[in-house]
């Protein structure tokens, strides 16, 4: 049995540790959680369970995904050692009217869909450090005089620009 769920961010983590105390394997949307706290619980309910899951990160079956990354795998292209990249996107305010969730801190465009890239930049190679400059605005959203946030994998500052390194 399994279960394929594509609900708010914030309740896929109860959603899925559900589903592995019943033994149901699971496929659950992009972003797995919407905190790392969030994520750590559920991947510690898959582990004790022995269920199978899956994000949907469905570009990474991409045909140019495929050859890319098999390129940069074998080096053939050579070895990869910076990318720069601009991303920029539009949602009306449709897009947030008819799911409010998604104007709460958290649940917005950078984890909705951004996500896609980040995703895909790990995918064909470890990111290492990021460097960023947010925006002050965002559509409808309950913080837009406020700073978007910038991250790394321990913390959540807000600032207008940061650097942040993986690890």
């Amino acid at each position: 049995m399994a279960a394929i769920f594509a609900s708010p961010n914030q309740v896929h983590t109860e959603i899925g540790i559900e589903c592995a105390r019943r033994g149901i394997h699971i496929l659950v949307a992009k972003p797995v959680t919407d905190t790392l706290e969030a994520a750590t619980r559920l991947i510690e309910a898959v582990h004790r369970s022995g269920i199978l899951a899956l994000v949907g990160h469905h570009r990474r079956h991409h045909d140019q995904v495929q050859k890319l990354r098999g390129l940069l795998g074998n080096r053939d292209i050579g070895a990869l050692v910076g990318t720069s990249a601009i991303w920029a996107a539009y949602k009306p305010n449709a897009y947030f009217e008819i799911a409010p969730w998604r104007t709460q801190q958290g649940r917005g465009p950078v984890l909705i869909t951004f996500i896609h890239e980040i995703d895909f930049l790990r995918f064909t190679g470890e990111i290492v450090a990021v460097s960023a400059v947010t925006s002050r605005t965002s559509a409808t959203s309950p913080w837009k005089t406020r700073p978007a946030p910038c991250w790394n994998s321990k913390t959540v500052p807000s600032a207008p620009s940061s650097s942040a390194t993986a690890r």
